[in-house]
């Protein structure tokens, strides 16, 4: 008698069977890394356009805003020329507002000058900072909130905190 090779259908039937169980259990950690990849993207975004701002300020020797385009950077934001806004005709660069992406700050407009220093908010408000976190961020989740700080040199920091 031949003898076959490949698998039975009762063998196929395990293999789909564990295979379901450890897929059962890799998909909610697998949300978590795709939340946390977002709020990091995110994060680069918005310091990317701090970056832009300043630099564009040294560069054209004028002040620079980067505005967010409602009550939040949760909106949208812009960098713009001062003073005028986020219009057609003083806007450098625009970004869409995040998916799924809270936003806590102090301050929705921050002004570079030609120096590339921090202009507004006025050096009597310290460092400006905003907070980003999943929408799915319960109070106390480890590192998954992040900082983006704005100093009255212009630099920006970044520090990861617990969600609030």
């Amino acid at each position: 008698m031949d003898r076959q090779n490949g698998f039975t259908l009762i063998e196929l039937m395990v293999a789909i069977a564990v295979f379901a169980i450890a897929a059962s259990i890799a998909l909610p950690s697998f949300q978590r890394v795709i939340e946390e990849n977002r709020v990091s993207t995110q994060t680069n975004t918005l310091i990317s356009a701090f970056n832009l701002a300043r630099s564009e300020a040294v560069k054209r020797g004028t002040t620079v805003g980067i505005t967010a385009n409602g009550a939040s950077f949760a909106d949208g934001w812009c960098v713009h020329l001062e003073p005028g806004g986020c219009v057609a005709a003083n806007m450098i660069r625009s970004y869409a507002a995040p998916d799924a992406i809270s936003f806590n700050q102090t301050h929705t407009q921050v002004v570079f000058d030609g120096r590339g220093t921090r202009s507004l908010p006025v050096a009597g408000a310290g460092t400006v900072e905003i907070d980003l976190q999943p929408d799915a961020c319960t109070a106390g989740d480890t590192n998954r909130r992040r900082q983006v700080e704005v100093g009255l040199t212009g630099r920006t920091g970044l520090r990861l905190e617990n969600c609030q």
